[in-house]
């Protein structure tokens, strides 16, 4: 005997569309006017995507209307079924005028700085095109699960923040030092190491951290701090590093930097090398396992490249 289901064919994507605008606008209305359709249309495809699921998709009320548990934890999917939809359709129409497809490509910042222009150079006379998405970390993690970004750069520290989610592989490329960088007045400035308890000693300087949260060193330092039942007193919050080495410069504070922000250290900055070896940043290449719009070859292709530009970046001048 055959088990009837009704997911045996797959939900119209109207339906997803009419989920998501609503989710993200606030109201049937307002979603109407984002998606271009009537009142009529938003709530047919809503009606017919809880008769699917046999649930109860939103809360409705003068306020304003809000999803459930079950469409909060709907959302994801939909939106990265409408991604997926769109890339397909895009590919297709860039193969049918002779366009190359494209590869959209999450880094963080530094990564855009020393890393992506070694990638491109590489990439030359592929048979895909690089769209950069720059991003913080977080930021591209949520893009990456939605599937609004086909591969991305993303750093973490040792054992934390790994991926191992199905479909999802993970590539590490650099494993860097993270050095404390001081004003050359500090007490530190002659050192070129420090052990955890002496960095410990720095909890009443002051200190600069980033401004996005949350940030992987950022809340490894903080977790040492506060370990020790040791506050830091952060004066000054930035998430470029090399506004932060120039406020180190002037003798305004004290930081964290990564081995690959410190290729062009202002003068007046003294880097001190940390012994605790959690001081370190990964930087990894998420690419999906599963089909996407753009083929395994592709994706190799990309990878090659990202580890050779890591490979020169990382090789002794």
């Amino acid at each position: 005997m055959q088990h009837s289901s009704s997911f045996s064919s797959p939900p119209d994507l109207r339906q997803f569309a009419a989920l998501v605008a609503v989710a993200e606008q606030g109201s049937i209305s307002a979603a109407s006017s984002h998606l271009g359709w009537s009142d009529a249309t938003v709530n047919y495809h809503l009606r017919n995507l809880e008769s699917t699921l046999g649930a109860t998709l939103l809360n409705r009320s003068k306020r304003g209307t809000t999803p459930t548990p079950i469409a909060k934890q709907l959302i994801p999917q939909a939106k990265a079924a409408l991604n997926t939809a769109s890339q397909a359709l895009e590919t297709v129409l860039n193969s049918a005028a002779g366009r190359l497809p494209e590869l959209r490509l999450g880094l963080f910042p530094t990564a855009a700085s020393h890393l992506l222009p070694r990638i491109t150079r590489r990439l030359r006379g592929a048979d895909f095109s690089v769209q950069a998405i720059l991003a913080e970390v977080s930021t591209l993690e949520h893009r990456f699960r939605a599937r609004e970004l086909d591969a991305a750069l993303i750093f973490s520290t040792p054992g934390k923040n790994n991926w191992r989610a199905d479909g999802v592989t993970q590539k590490l490329v650099i494993a860097e030092d993270v050095l404390l960088a001081v004003p050359t007045i500090h007490r530190f400035a002659r050192r070129s190491q420090i052990s955890t308890a002496e960095l410990l000693e720095t909890a009443e300087d002051a200190w600069i951290l980033g401004s996005s949260a949350p940030d992987p060193l950022d809340e490894m330092l903080l977790q040492i701090f506060a370990g020790q039942q040791a506050a830091l007193n952060v004066r000054i919050r930035t998430d470029d590093y090399s506004v932060a080495l120039g406020m180190v410069a002037a003798g305004l504070a004290v930081t964290t930097v990564p081995r690959l922000a410190c290729r062009n250290v202002p003068n007046g900055v003294h880097l001190v090398g940390l012994v605790d070896a959690r001081f370190k940043r990964e930087i990894s290449l998420l690419l999906p396992t599963e089909r996407t719009a753009l083929n395994s070859e592709q994706l190799e292709t990309l990878s090659r490249a990202v580890s050779a530009a890591a490979n020169e970046l990382t090789e002794p001048v």
